[in-house]
């Protein structure tokens, strides 16, 4: 065998491995991205659900306070509905 076949070989094994080590860096890399996109779809999936469950405690909280209000001043209530009507039937029509 030449000295330039063995030269060739051991530069196409370097280039082999440089590839090998080219594909596991390219598959930690898509690894990692999957994790990370991963935990960011349970972290908005979390905040999502925080947030409903916070909506919905706040609007029970406001529905609460309306109620009491209502009871409370009847007259005021019945009041403010017949001017929010008012105004609004006014906004419709044009």
């Amino acid at each position: 065998m030449h000295t330039k076949d063995l030269n060739n070989r051991g530069h196409k094994n370097e280039i082999y491995d440089d590839l090998k080590k080219v594909k596991e860096k390219a598959r930690e890399t898509r690894d990692a991205i999957t994790k990370t996109a991963y935990d960011a779809k349970e972290k908005a999936q979390e905040f999502v659900e925080q947030s409903i469950y916070d909506v919905k405690e706040r609007t029970a909280d406001i529905q609460e306070d309306v109620i009491h209000y209502v009871q409370k001043n009847p007259v005021k209530a019945i009041g403010f509905s017949v001017l929010a009507g008012l105004i609004l039937s006014q906004l419709l029509r044009k």
